[in-house]
């Protein structure tokens, strides 16, 4: 078990009634890189997520929206190593990040306006830790 589920499920996040294998075989390949493996579990566990989590709202995307979302916004060619996972509904998205040359992940909050990672604000090191984060109430600009 991931650190992450019992936040979810404590907030009556839907489980999966399906095995998502095929969709997840294509989000990455288009992806691009090494998808992380506590959100793969989430993707393969989960139908999203919508609502708030230590008084922050946020959506993540089920996997099949996650694939449309990256296909729609360009997100490989605009952001390479780049992920769009979700929003705070706010006019920024959530993304996970690939470091190429550490060969680990960051979780950023950055505006749809603009798409330039120069304007990325970290939000945590893996998915676990951005939403234990969240449940910890730190914010979105803490």
């Amino acid at each position: 078990m991931y650190p992450y589920e019992h936040i979810l499920d404590e907030q009556g996040a839907i489980k999966r009634a399906t095995d998502p294998d095929q969709a997840l075989a294509s989000l990455k390949r288009s992806a691009g890189f090494p998808m992380p493996a506590d959100y793969l579990n989430f993707l393969r566990h989960y139908a999203g997520f919508e609502g708030a989590i230590g008084g922050q709202y946020l959506r993540l995307e089920d996997v099949e929206e996650v694939l449309e979302t990256n296909e729609g916004y360009e997100v490989q060619r605009r952001l390479p190593r780049t992920l769009m996972i979700g929003s705070n509904g706010g006019g920024e998205f959530i993304a996970i990040v690939y470091m190429e040359d550490t060969q680990g992940y960051k979780i950023v909050l950055s505006p749809f306006a603009d798409m330039d990672e120069r304007y990325h604000l970290w939000i945590g090191n893996t998915f676990s830790d951005f939403l234990g984060r969240l449940e910890k109430g730190m914010g979105w600009f803490d």
